[in-house]
């Protein structure tokens, strides 16, 4: 999997949407002034469409079956607690406080703190995948580089007894025809002399 860093991101996102929502509802039955009521309400539907774009996202990249049955149980909590949210936001519009308190502090809270958990879990998931990618990486690189500098240094060996040869097939010749040319130059042209070859070093002899 390739999208751990991405997957976190987004679930990083949800979890900031899902704690804007909880203090914009705290607001809402809190701080009764109608302008405010109504900037709280706004932002809520903001927020849970932003949250919704956000979970579109990490769907998308979701591959692990642990990471899928973790997913579940967050969507689970998170429609208990969007349903609980609406109970409030309606007991809001209608001035029945008391009772929007009731809902906030009961099941609402206990749904927030189950979110809370799963997108923990997954991000947990999601960090330790990213880590043990990272460690394959590096040690794919290592492998990779032993490789690379093996093959550099048989080629360099290659390279070295190649030069040896050829440096020997042109001295050998070279230093005969000069051992030739000293029996030549002392007179004795007696001295019989093997030539091996047909290159030029070979036909200077």
């Amino acid at each position: 999997k390739e999208v751990w860093l991405p997957a976190i991101m987004a679930l990083n996102d949800m979890s900031q949407g899902i704690l804007r929502i909880r203090a914009a509802t705290l607001r809402l039955i809190v701080i009764r002034d109608p302008a405010v009521v109504q900037e709280n309400t706004t932002l809520l539907h903001q927020l849970k469409s932003d949250l919704s774009q956000s979970q579109a996202r990490f769907e998308a990249l979701i591959t692990l079956d642990e990471e899928r049955v973790l997913y579940e149980r967050y969507k689970t909590a998170q429609d208990g607690y969007l349903a609980d949210q609406d109970k409030v936001m309606q007991l809001s519009a209608q001035d029945d406080i008391d009772s929007a308190i009731a809902v906030a502090s009961g099941e609402l809270n206990q749904h927030a703190a189950d979110m809370t958990k799963v997108l923990v879990d997954l991000t947990h998931l999601n960090d330790k995948g990213a880590r043990d990618a990272a460690e394959l990486s590096s040690t794919v690189y290592g492998d990779a580089m032993s490789l690379v500098i093996m093959l550099i240094v048989a080629a360099l060996v290659a390279t070295v007894f190649l030069a040896l040869m050829l440096t020997r097939s042109i001295v050998r010749p070279l230093t005969e025809a000069v051992e030739v040319a000293r029996v030549v130059a002392s007179g004795d042209l007696t001295q019989n002399f093997e030539i091996i070859g047909q290159d030029e070093p070979a036909q200077l002899l």
